[in-house]
Parts: structure tokens; C-alpha cells; sequence
């Protein structure tokens, strides 16, 4: 679960909504949003390229091993204040979905 007792200024999440069903994730992304919403920055670390996407107005992409910054994407839609999943109805998610798998040159 994610609890938070302090006013941080960074929060770091690692892989925090690869668990649960749909509706606790949908709790932690509002929960995430009101303190984001305060001035917090979030760092989410994160392997899911929708998320990252849906949650996100900056991605770092990691090389493979050794990781160094292979790509820094700043993601901006029409319109800020489209939630998670009003983000990934967008016609940008899927072009933004698309550069990141290229750079991260998976071939599966």
C-alpha cells in the first residue's frame, strides 16, 4: 500500500501500481495527483510504458545494463488536466507508446 505521513518534497515510487487490481490503483493515482497537486515532484519508477505515459509529464528512459540516460521525453497533451486513463484515449499516447518501445530496442 502506499502511505505517506510527511510533506516531502520528492516522494520516490518503485513500482508501486504493479500490484493490486484496477481499483487501488485508481486510488493511487489520485492519491499520487493531490500530492503532486501540492508541489511535490514524484519520481516513479516504473517498467509499464502505459503507465509512464498515462502518469507522467517527463520520462527517463534507461539504457540496458550498465543503465545510463538513453532518452528524457517531456509528454504534454492538449489538455493538462486529463486524467490517467483520458490520457491513454489520446492519439499522442500511442505515438509516445510507440517512441518508447523503439528506444528501448526490445526485440521479442
Amino acid at each position: 500500500a502506499l502511505a505517506i505521513n510527511v510533506d516531502p518534497e520528492i516522494l520516490i515510487v518503485d513500482e508501486a501500481l504493479s500490484v493490486g487490481d484496477v481499483f487501488f490503483q485508481s486510488k493511487c493515482y489520485r492519491r499520487m495527483e493531490e500530492i503532486r497537486q501540492k508541489g511535490t515532484t514524484i519520481l516513479m519508477v516504473t517498467h509499464d510504458i502505459s503507465e509512464s505515459i498515462s502518469m507522467s509529464d517527463r520520462i527517463i528512459v534507461l539504457s540496458k545494463r550498465p543503465a545510463h540516460i538513453s532518452r528524457i521525453m517531456e509528454i504534454r497533451f492538449a489538455d493538462p488536466e486529463l486524467t490517467p486513463l483520458q490520457r491513454r484515449e489520446q492519439h499522442q499516447f500511442q505515438e509516445y507508446f510507440n517512441t518508447i518501445w523503439k528506444e528501448l530496442d526490445v526485440h521479442v
